[in-house]
């Protein structure tokens, strides 16, 4: 599954209600990398599914904040 990790997912608000990051406005967000979760070690775990964000159209899989950061 694609999915949105690192510093965007950390700039998008999550079910974890941690605080992430502030600098939303600054990230491009017409150039966001997408990660795929086949294979790798954590799987789906912590992805949020069809989140509707702020900064883009369309609906997207979002890291939580807990695994956008062990994807650094």
């Amino acid at each position: 599954m694609k999915y949105i990790s690192l510093i965007f997912a950390l700039n998008i608000p999550c079910k974890l209600e941690t605080c992430g990051d502030w600098h939303a406005c600054t990230l491009d967000w017409d150039n966001i990398q997408m990660f795929e979760s086949e294979g790798s070690l954590w799987g789906d775990y912590g992805i949020e599914k069809d989140k509707e964000l702020a900064y883009i159209e369309g609906k997207y899989n979002v890291a939580n904040h807990y695994a956008a950061t062990v994807d650094f």
